[in-house]
């Protein structure tokens, strides 16, 4: 034993020490437990120097590092204790030789994510390399073995302030390390992404970029010698990928990747299909038809500009028509709606569709759509768009004015007066309706959508919530998963699918779920936000914090992100807080959009105003919430669930969901 550590196996050695299988007798789950060699915190000193800094380290809350849980010392052993991750080391994996591209790109983003949240951090891992990533039975990777991290200056990155461990000098292993680390210079985050390099040059040739046969050869050829081109040794290889490689493999610091950030988003450009110019979209019906939800791309990263701009320069050698002969053209844009006969109405649209998807800039995106709508008045895919992104002012926590559902069934109707046959307009009217409260217009809406656009996958997730609405979470389950099964990176029928699993009582699977969107994109707020819901209903309120922690300060004011604040203050006893955070603008917001009301009857449940509790309860079962299951399985809810009005309006929305008559199955 070793402290509450009940040690099982050995399952891996190195020059940092000697890992073990172990038994959390306290918390009663397996851990890794690392045993460092004698000497290596030579005193007390460098003692609480290491227990600082593994206290840094388990502060790492990211679902591609493994979690570092305790450091502690038993009988002059000192030992770091870990998460233990299953599956198999890339060591591994890459005995069997090089790996599909595909398969190359998606374990570096996920390195490179893992790499984004340690930097930022101020942690820089000094051995990276495959024996320190292990892939788990779903293939996420994790990155393990923090042991000769170091960390450096929040402010200077460049500047090492401290060693988490008290042995110094280069550190690392010898193929791996950069070449500032060999000549003893000043190493920094760059020296993670020249590993990073070296990791993905073995993933996609099956060797190493340098195989020096003596230690002195191979440190020469890391310092001098160029390495050889990756296309050489795998053909097949993409010019793209090659490249990314080789610039993690610059010898001069300063021509690589500057941070981890820019590694990962030519990774996810890489692994994003280049979408067509307007006038080759594949028409509606073909089997090859895809067309993305307005969310697809704002979790992947930008957008290769180049095929916009095409798109653009295509447009402008087309003489405009006159206005006499403006008609809805038979020309398909980029999200299979009809092309305005103007030209440059349809650039303006393709722009709005670049910032809403590739960066999710909703202001500039509505700019861009009312100069659209002023060029041809009668755009009907453009009007349809702009009512959509009235609904996205609410839904995504900007405003608290429910006139944007009013303004948004204006703009849909406007459209379908253009275009009757705008499945988009359909869609902005079902998310309208849903979020107003008025559900039951929602399938009729969706129905029609989807006969106009069979690949619309927004129209899909309002599906997906009107059955979650009605506590109908198989049906939700099984839209939720079509809609994946028509793309895996549409995120917001991942986190749909998460949130109806969580709302069965299913944690584990809805935290999968929500990690899922993090390999992706590890600042999407609508993920960080459900990871601290299930992390407060777990109880886990210092890992519930630390999630909400990584929100982007520029949302910290935004309604969603309030309201977990408000949920985690309340929680964790500071009743002030959670009051001030509760204030009439949030409380006005949580009225009229029908997912974030039932968080407030949630609040006063935990503060203990029980009147107020039961009042939100029934304003959020008016609303059009009949989730049932969840209102009696809620844990944020259980101080007022034996109140006899609780039974009273549970029992009877379960009357009413016993007499509601199915909607028709999907076209």
């Amino acid at each position: 034993m070793l402290g509450h550590y009940r040690i099982i196996e050995q399952i891996g050695a190195g020059g940092m020490g000697v890992v073990y299988r172990a038994r959390d007798e306290r918390l009663d789950r397996d851990v890794a437990v690392k045993v460092l060699p004698p000497g290596t915190l030579a005193d007390d000193s460098a003692r609480k120097r290491f227990r600082k800094e593994a206290l840094a380290l388990s502060r790492l809350n990211h679902p591609n590092i493994a979690t570092v849980h305790d450091f502690d010392s038993e009988a002059g052993i000192d030992f770091l204790v870990t998460e233990l991750v299953p599956g198999m080391t890339l060591d591994e994996k890459l005995r069997a030789g090089a790996l599909p591209e595909q398969e190359v790109v998606r374990i570096g983003m996920q390195m490179a994510d893992g790499l984004v949240a340690a930097h930022r951090e101020g942690v820089i891992h000094r051995d990276l390399k495959p024996g320190n990533l292990r892939l788990t039975p779903e293939g996420r990777l994790k990155i393990l073995d923090f042991g000769l991290a170091k960390r450096v200056d929040p402010v200077d990155q460049g500047t090492i302030t401290q060693s988490i461990a008290e042995a110094g000098g280069a550190g690392g292993t010898l193929p791996y390390m950069a070449p500032e680390q060999l000549k003893g210079e000043k190493e920094d985050t760059r020296s993670d992404l020249w590993a990073a390099g070296v990791v993905l040059y073995e993933m996609a040739t099956g060797r190493r970029p340098f195989e020096g046969k003596t230690t002195i050869a191979l440190a020469d050829e890391i310092v001098h010698a160029p390495p050889p081109s990756p296309q050489g040794l795998q053909p097949r290889l993409s010019p793209r990928l090659a490249d990314i490689i080789l610039k993690c493999l610059e010898k001069n610091a300063e021509n690589r990747y500057q941070s981890a950030k820019e590694l990962l988003v030519d990774l996810r450009r890489l692994a994003m299909p280049t979408p067509l110019p307007a006038a080759a979209v594949t028409p509606l019906g073909h089997p090859a038809s895809r067309h993305r939800g307005w969310a697809t791309a704002a979790a992947l990263g930008s957008v290769a500009l180049a095929i916009v701009l095409l798109a653009m320069f295509q447009a402008r050698k087309a003489k405009q028509v006159p206005e006499s002969s403006r008609a809805v053209s038979a020309n398909r844009l980029s999200t299979g709606g009809a092309a305005s006969a103007f030209t440059e109405a349809n650039e303006y649209f393709e722009k709005a569709m670049l910032l809403l998807k590739a960066q999710y800039d909703l202001k500039r995106a509505r700019e861009m759509l009312e100069r659209a709508l002023r060029i041809d008045p009668h755009f009907a895919e453009a009007r349809a768009w702009y009512g959509f992104s009235d609904v996205l002012m609410v839904d995504g926590g900007s405003s608290n004015d429910s006139n944007w559902f009013y303004k948004a069934e204006q703009e849909a109707r406007r459209a379908l007066e253009d275009d009757p046959n705008s499945g988009r307009a359909h869609s902005a009217l079902a998310a309208a309706y849903l979020l107003q409260g008025r559900k039951e217009l929602v399938p009729m809406e969706v129905e029609q959508a989807l006969a106009a656009n069979r690949a619309d996958l927004d129209a899909r997730v309002w599906l997906i919530n009107y059955y979650r609405l009605n506590g109908n979470y198989s049906q939700a389950e099984v839209v939720a998963k079509q809609a994946l099964d028509m793309d895996p990176l549409f995120f917001p029928a991942r986190m749909n699918l998460g949130d109806a699993f969580f709302e069965q009582g299913n944690v584990d699977e809805a935290v999968r779920q929500y990690e899922k969107i993090f390999e992706v994109d590890s600042l999407n707020h609508y993920a960080i936000t459900r990871l601290t819901r299930a992390f407060m209903s777990t109880g886990d309120l210092p890992k519930a914090r630390r999630m909400l922690d990584l929100v982007r300060s520029t949302e910290r004011k935004n309604f969603e992100t309030r309201l977990a604040w408000a949920l985690l203050f309340a929680l964790e006893g500071n009743k002030e807080a959670a009051t001030e955070e509760m204030d009439s603008d949030l409380e006005t917001y949580a009225q009229i959009s029908v997912w974030s009301t039932l968080p407030v009857a949630e609040f006063y449940s935990i503060t203990g105003d029980t009147q107020k509790s039961l009042q939100w309860l029934e304003r959020a079962v008016r609303s059009g919430d009949e989730r049932v299951e969840w209102f009696r399985r809620d844990s944020l809810l259980s101080n007022v669930r034996k109140h006899p009005r609780f039974q009273q309006i549970v029992e009877s929305t379960a009357y009413r969901q016993q007499q509601r008559r199915p909607p028709a199955p999907l076209p």
